[in-house]
């Protein structure tokens, strides 16, 4: 054996491998055993490995027991080997890779359901990833709002706790605490703003009840007893020959003065008298006593009785003249005479009575008694006037109800001279649900207020009046109306039931492949989906032309029919309504013109059309409403017709009314699982037993294109329509007609004019819902827009439990110098790319080629139109570039934008024809000026540090309007370019039109603040609150709403910042309430959409409301000033240079090409051939040219001109 050390034997000794014992346990496997040789050992186990590695494996190990399940087919016997079960295995992995594995797609809840694009198909399922991530993504924003509601809990939690806690006196911890020193009632002393406003609130009180209510401090001003026809008792004249003296006085101010005047005219009669009374007068005392007779029991004052039993007179004096004149004076100056002898009434107990039936005895008398007695030698004489309080007596008013009306009823004692209000108000809701005016009463009166609320209990006030004013409130009544209160019923459960007969239809989901009818069944209160394919079964007829009272038969109607698309009509059957619930007089007939008879000639008729197809199948039915107060036919549901409505690519039934929140009565309620983009229609009421009429409204959801909820609610709907309203008017005398839409849902609306303009007027058209609004006094530099407010009612108040609703109607001033001046003038379009992608901007640009061409229709407009895409966000700006020739323009890097690209001749790259520079029309569309102008959202107001309103960006952009309009160099683009004369002579008109995203809070409501604040540059008064916004500026903007606005006052380091709705040569519109959606840019690209082309269309037209007549200039000629002086300008043809191809303002040298032109007063000669260095004035003069000159060379300013 090979020794340990490998062939070397040292230092070790060689031992033997015979003599070296294994002393290890046994090894049975090798035969190995304890005292076995260390040669015994190696040999066993080298022989065991050669045979193991010699020997091919056969080992099969037992495999009893072994379960290969899947993996083999059931009539395939279970291997016993190793290397066949291995096998199996391996076969069955091979065979599942090669196997596609397909998992059902999982069902989208109906909330989770979307459109991937407008006119793609509903989504309803998906795979389980996309599955998984959508559901997963919902969970998250859910629990984020879940966060943001629990923050905002708590938050309400905290304020409302510290409301809890704060009475008088309140120190709440924190600094959220205001505190301001008092002068008054904590003189000197510091205390914060809550325990002021209820220590003011506790002194208010106290003042009230000792001066009185307003309703008492009138009374005691109408009580005036002395009046302007009473004679005087210091001097000849009468009262109202006092200077100074009221005649008819309107406040406790003007009362009390002329009550001094009184005073002193009193206290003069009276010295006299003590100076001048004879010594026998002292023994006179003059007294009387009055009171009042009611001798017809009608509680007004018949007769006045007079008793002198107070009065002593000294022995042998009787009354001057032989008797003495009393005069009692009402409130319109007219009076009555009586004479009595004083002397001989001074025992009697009876007096003497006086009888004042001719005068006005409902307000305050004035009783004048000149006493005068003598001897015949002496005379003693005291004139003495006194106020007889008269009020009006209230009737015995008897309040008795059924389950169709409350009536009222009373005697009128007063005569037809006096008025009768009554009101009726409900006092679970606090809505008025009937008022009403009686003039001319005799009499009887009885008054009935139809359909009122089962249950309900109403609040009866009877006021009289005279001449429009309130002369006495009598005590309220109640009464209860008998039958179950209704109360408001919500549907959200969706049903695949089909629909049946009297169900309610909703409206339509149209995606393409299939159509979706929606129904409501208000036996069950479910909503129905009825999907019927890609086709209508049976379509609705349409209606048009409809004519009430057909060829002057009254209540007669006719309507034209048509079948539609429907391609297997039979006939079409017509019939029609009082109430919009009862149909009755239904015919049979084919399409066409066709003419039902309904007696009507009030109130409001509803007209329903139904077709039947072959089947036969009965259509939806076709409904229409005329109101005879208003001559307005009102589509209730036209399926076969897709109303314009907010709803993208459904048809809704019914009338929009409200956008996500819809007030019914005293309850809000929004659309289930709704989105912010979610609307209501109004589709009509119903008849429920023993409860009463309840209204049916829908609501849709554009996010998930569903009818998510219906409302069954208790309260009669009265809305005034006036989102779609924006009312421009000139201020030049100009007048504009409004026609207010409207929903009321019972009775015969009845608009009127509840407060008038301030700047111009308005009256009623012939129409109840036509108003003429006039502009007659307006400030042209300062008056940007008037108000006025409006009320809806039926004209018999309460019917149908239908209360009253106003609105105020918002009227915006155009100025004079917003215009087109010529009908071939260029168009300047910006477009701010920070706000639009280039896709809306291709919208916007498509929208003008079709304003500009409905323009070439109305008056031949033919001008440039210039599309300028820009990455500026700064749209004051904007007009720069038409000075510059697009120096300042900063162009879009985007590919696309630059493609929309359409730039005048002069600009680099452009290719248009410059025609005028004398002035420009440009219309903006910017809705993000953020980090230029103001913050990224409206909530941050006004901004703060750099982005404080307003911004230094902003004012080098003002500085530049009034450099440009001005002819100056305060700003540094101004100074570069040397302007010296204003660019625009003709004038400059900017037209603001950002699209706003509704319910934006964004930057593009910001721009809004920030456009209407530079607009009008003042906090607007309530009067003046004729702006109509997309987002809600009130707190912002309006006065007594916020507290300041950083624009007024502001300065430049050149100006003082004003408006720019009028500024210098500067005319502005900014129509600030134009909506940004799909649908929008997609109306306005194809000229449907009313409000873009309406607004601009009237933007263009000035304050004459007149489209431009005239062409620009074509004459060439420039007139020029000379810069050596201030002399009579120049008109000269410029060789090679047309007009409009040199800027106004620019400075340059010409050369007289032609003869001397001699002097002309001041102006000195031109001789042929010399130069002089001018500034453009103006281009394309109608002046006659006076000599043509060529273009030597140009010049930044005058001065660097040598001629």
């Amino acid at each position: 054996m090979i020794p340990s050390n490998t062939n070397t034997t040292a230092p070790c000794s060689p031992i033997s491998s015979n003599c070296v014992i294994w002393q290890g346990p046994d090894i049975s496997c090798i035969d190995l055993c304890n005292g076995d040789s260390v040669s015994d050992v190696v040999a066993a186990l080298a022989t065991k490995l050669c045979a193991i590695i010699d020997a091919a494996c056969t080992c099969n190990p037992d495999l009893t027991g072994l379960d290969l399940k899947c993996t083999l087919a059931s009539s395939t016997p279970t291997p016993t080997t190793l290397e066949a079960t291995i096998q199996v295995i391996v076969d069955f992995v091979c065979a599942q890779a090669a196997t596609t594995v397909t998992v059902p797609n999982l069902a989208l809840p109906i909330c989770l359901q979307y459109r991937p694009c407008k006119t793609c198909p509903l989504v309803t399922d998906l795979p389980l990833a996309e599955w998984a991530v959508l559901v997963g993504n919902a969970i998250c924003n859910l629990t984020g709002d879940l966060i943001k509601l629990d923050q905002g809990l708590q938050d309400l939690n905290n304020r409302v706790a510290i409301l809890e806690a704060c009475v008088l006196p309140c120190t709440p911890d924190g600094s959220g605490v205001s505190y301001v020193v008092s002068s008054c009632l904590f003189p000197g002393t510091s205390v914060s703003v809550q325990t002021l406003l209820i220590a003011l609130e506790v002194e208010f009180c106290s003042l009230l009840a000792t001066v009185g209510s307003e309703g008492q401090v009138g009374a005691a001003i109408s009580s005036q007893g002395v009046h302007g026809s009473n004679k005087r008792l210091a001097s000849a004249g009468t009262i109202g020959e006092i200077s100074g003296w009221i005649s008819s006085p309107s406040n406790l101010a003007q009362s009390l003065s002329n009550g001094w005047r009184v005073v002193d005219d009193l206290y003069a009669a009276v010295a006299d008298i003590q100076a001048n009374a004879p010594i026998q007068c002292d023994g006179a005392s003059f007294v009387f006593t009055y009171n009042t007779i009611d001798a017809s029991g009608t509680g007004l004052v018949t007769s006045i009785n007079l008793n002198f039993q107070g009065t002593t007179l000294p022995q042998g004096f009787t009354d001057c003249g032989g008797s003495t004149l009393i005069t009692i004076t009402d409130s319109n100056g007219s009076f009555v005479n009586q004479s009595v002898v004083v002397s001989n009434l001074t025992s009697s107990t009876g007096g003497v009575n006086i009888d004042i039936t001719s005068l006005n005895r409902m307000q305050s008398l004035s009783l004048s008694i000149p006493f005068c007695v003598t001897d015949g030698v002496s005379q003693c004489s005291d004139r003495q006037q006194v106020i007889v309080p008269l009020t009006i007596p209230c009737p015995a008013v008897n309040v008795s109800n059924t389950a169709q009306s409350i009536t009222v009823s009373f005697i009128n004692l007063l005569g037809p001279t006096v008025s009768y209000r009554i009101s009726a108000t409900s006092l679970t809701t606090g809505v008025v649900f009937g008022n009403v005016l009686l003039n001319n009463q005799q009499g009887q009166v009885n008054y009935s207020f139809p359909n009122p609320v089962p249950g309900e209990t109403y609040s009866i006030v009877l006021s009289i009046e005279t001449n429009g004013i309130n002369m006495i409130t009598c005590p309220a009544q109640t009464t209860t109306i008998p039958g179950s209160t209704c109360i408001d019923l919500e549907v959200t459960t969706p049903s695949a039931t089909a629909p049946v007969t009297g169900d309610v239809f909703l409206g339509l989901y149209d995606d393409g492949p299939a159509i979706t009818r929606y129904w409501y069944d208000p036996t069950t209160s479910v909503i129905k989906l009825e999907n019927v394919g890609a086709t209508v079964p049976c379509n609705s007829p349409i209606l048009s032309n409809p004519v009430m009272d057909y060829l002057g038969t009254a209540g007669d109607v006719q309507v034209t029919v048509s079948y539609g698309t429907e391609p297997s009509p039979i006939s079409a059957e017509i019939s029609y309504s009082i109430d919009g619930i009862t149909y009755i007089g239904s015919i049979t007939g084919a399409s066409g013109a066709r003419v039902i008879t309904t007696g009507q000639t009030s109130g409001s008729v509803y007209i329903k059309v139904q077709t039947t197809c072959t089947g036969p199948i009965i259509s939806v039915p076709t409904i229409i409403r005329y109101d005879f107060g208003t001559t307005v036919w009102t589509t209730m549901q036209s399926p076969a017709e897709c109303a314009n409505t907010s709803i993208t690519t459904g048809c809704p039934a019914g009338i929009e009314v409200a956008r996500q929140f819809l007030n019914c009565g005293p309850s809000t309620y929004t659309v289930f699982g709704g989105s912010a983009d979610s609307y209501w229609f109004y589709i009509g009421k119903r008849e429920v037993a023993n409860v009463g009429t309840r209204y049916i409204y829908a609501g849709w959801d554009n996010t998930t294109q569903s009818v998510r909820t219906v409302v069954e609610c208790c309260t009669c709907p009265t809305f005034i329509l006036i989102d779609p309203i924006q009312v421009l008017c000139g201020q030049n005398g100009d007048s504009v007609t409004v026609t207010v839409p409207y929903v009321l849902g019972a009775g015969e609306p009845e608009m009127t004019i509840l407060t008038n303009p301030v700047l111009g007027t308005v009256v009623q058209g012939t129409n109840s819902n036509e108003f003429i609004y006039t502009a007659i006094n307006p400030n042209a530099s300062i008056d940007y827009a008037d108000s006025f407010q409006i009320q809806l009612q039926p004209s018999v108040p309460g019917t149908g439990s239908c209360s009253l609703t106003t609105a105020v109607i918002q009227v915006q001033y155009i100025n004079n110098q917003t215009k087109l001046s010529y009908r071939n003038q260029d168009l300047y379009v910006f477009i701010n790319t920070n706000g639009y992608t280039s896709t809306e901007g291709g919208l916007i640009s498509q929208g003008i080629t079709m304003l500009t061409a409905y323009w070439g229709t109305e008056f031949g407009y033919t001008g440039d139109v210039y599309i300028i895409p820009t990455d500026s966000k700064r749209w004051a700006g904007y007009p720069k570039a038409i000075v510059d020739n697009g120096g300042s323009w900063t162009q879009s890097a985007n590919a696309s934008w630059q493609a929309l690209e359409a730039l005048p001749s002069s600009w680099p790259g452009g290719s248009g024809v410059g025609v005028s520079k004398n002035t420009a029309t440009v219309l903006i569309f910017s809705n993000d000026s953020s980090g230029d102008y103001h913050d990224a959202t409206l909530a941050s107001g006004y901004g703060s540090g750099a982005t404080a309103q307003p911004t230094l960006s902003y004012k080098e952009d003002y500085d530049s309007i009034k450099d440009m309009l001005l002819g100056q160099q305060n700003s540094v683009w101004a100074q570069t370019l040397g302007i010296t004369q204003n660019q625009f002579p003709n004038g400059l008109s900017i037209v603001l039109y950002p699209l706003i995203v509704d319910g934006s809070g964004g930057a593009d409501a910001a721009t809004a603040l920030q456009m209407i604040s530079a607009y009008t540059a003042e906090l607007i008064p309530p009067s003046k609150y004729g702006i109509a916004t997309a987002p809600d500026l009130t707190s912002y903007i309006l006065q007594g709403f916020a507290p300041t606005m950083p624009y007024t006052g502001a300065t430049t380091p050149s100006n003082t910042i004003t408006q720019l709705f009028k500024n210098e040569g500067l005319g502005m519109l900014a129509l600030l309430n134009q909506e940004k959606s799909v649908e929008v840019l997609n109306e306005i690209k194809d000229g449907t959409n009313a409000q873009f082309t309406n607004t601009l269309t009237r933007a263009i037209k000035s304050d004459s409301n007149a489209y431009p007549s005239a062409s620009v200039p074509v004459t060439n000629v420039f007139e020029v000033q000379d810069c050596a002086g201030v002399w009579a300008p120049w008109f000269v043809t410029i060789t090679s240079h047309g007009c409009g191809t040199i800027s106004n303002g620019s400075v340059i040298k010409l050369t007289n090409s032609g003869a001397d032109v001699p002097s002309s007063g001041t102006r000195p000669t031109w001789l042929a051939s010399t130069n002089k260095c001018v500034t453009i004035v103006a281009n394309c003069s109608a002046t006659t040219a006076e000599l043509t000159v060529a273009l030597n060379s140009t010049y930044d300013a005058c001065l660097s001109c040598t001629p």
